[in-house]
């Protein structure tokens, strides 16, 4: 195997496809030249050795293209001896046994040991799977690395300057296929931007959400108007539960006003019935009316009428009852007018909550517009 050829990996190759097929699909005009390939293992990857030391970066292969990854060799590890370049099968000195984690010589079973790794300084034994410096570094990688460093890269790419292509107008296999290695040697993908418009600053990187936030204001705004609109009617609901309270009170005071409402006046008592006059007999009693008609006729009827506890009674009644009669009314007027502007209240909140349906629709339709675009633009 050449030093200065190319290797590369490739997965998803079915176990079922002889190695001569495999070389067959490989051979085509889309690969660079191929010196030979096996599989690694008994797995589904293959090993792939190119004509030059350039790795392409997809390989086609039954009919599709695969990514090819760049071979990485381990590292060998003898577990005898505890010295790296060979296997335990071709141990120079197999009786001289090292330990791999801590180093010492002849270590007896179950020692204490505190595994220190040769190559990356890990805590783990070597030659484990866990060391990042198992694998040697591709030759390719390597030259580009000391290149970089020496900074003959530059100036090489000025003197040469752009490479040609080749008579049939499509480009050479060392420009297709060759590999960076390197992050920052990535080409730069072309501009969408329109070279007629002015050039703007550096964009912010934004989210998703704030992209649609900035396209379309509109729904922030309604979302905006629908709270302000849900706080009015909870303000609605708390005036109207108040009022309604308000008016069971109402109702429970006429109800006990009506209630005890007299609906006869009562008889005189025995005490008012003591304190009149005992009866005189007939002749006494005309001799004195006739005297009293002479002397005071008016002032004793007017007294008389006066001092009737009948009347006296009737009349504490009218005044009594009569206020309370007066402030029934003003209530009952005041629980009309205050009906009336429940009713216009009511009104008024089924105007806001046909509003509000048809601010939900038009909010509906709009995110349903902006997610039908933002899927267009994306695809």
């Amino acid at each position: 195997m050449p030093d200065g050829a190319g290797k590369g990996v490739i997965h998803g190759i079915p176990m079922s496809m002889s190695m001569e097929l495999i070389r067959e699909t490989l051979d085509c005009d889309a690969n660079p030249p191929i010196l030979g390939v096996r599989r690694l293992g008994d797995s589904g990857s293959l090993l792939i050795l190119f004509e030059g030391s350039e790795v392409p970066w997809r390989v086609k292969c039954l009919g599709s293209f695969k990514k090819c990854w760049l071979y990485k060799k381990k590292l060998e590890v003898c577990v005898t001896c505890g010295l790296l370049g060979h296997r335990a099968d071709v141990c120079p000195d197999p009786k001289k046994l090292k330990c791999r984690g801590c180093g010492k010589e002849n270590p007896e079973q179950g020692h204490t040991c505190i595994p220190v790794c040769q190559l990356c300084g890990g805590a783990h034994m070597l030659g484990d799977s866990k060391c990042r410096k198992m694998y040697r570094k591709p030759f390719v990688a390597t030259k580009d690395a000391t290149r970089r460093e020496d900074g003959k890269d530059g100036a090489a790419q000025a003197k040469d300057g752009p490479k040609g292509r080749s008579r049939s107008g499509t480009p050479s296999r060392s420009e297709s296929g060759a590999r960076l290695t390197d992050k920052k040697e990535f080409p730069s993908l072309p501009s969408r931007e329109d070279p007629r418009l002015p050039k703007t600053g550096p964009e912010k990187a934004v989210s998703f959400a704030s992209k649609v936030t900035q396209a379309n204001p509109e729904p922030v705004a309604l979302r905006k108007e629908n709270a302000e609109l849900k706080a009015k009617i909870g303000k609605q609901e708390a005036e109207l539960k108040r009022q309604g309270t308000e008016i069971a009170e109402l109702r429970k005071m006429i109800a006990e006003l009506v209630n005890n409402k007299p609906t006869s006046v009562a008889p005189p008592t025995q005490a008012a019935a003591q304190k009149l006059p005992a009866a005189k007999p007939e002749k006494e009693e005309a001799d004195e009316k006739m005297d009293t008609e002479v002397v005071r006729p008016t002032s004793i009827k007017r007294k008389a009428a006066e001092t009737d506890p009948l009347v006296t009674l009737e009349r504490k009644l009218t005044s009594k009852f009569g206020s309370k009669i007066d402030r029934l009314e003003t209530q009952m007027q005041e629980v009309n007018v205050r009906l009336n502007a429940l009713g216009d209240i009511k009104g008024s909140m089924d105007k806001i909550l046909a509003a509000l349906n048809g601010l939900t629709e038009r909010m509906a339709n709009m995110e349903s517009v902006v997610f039908a675009n933002n899927g267009q633009e994306s695809k």
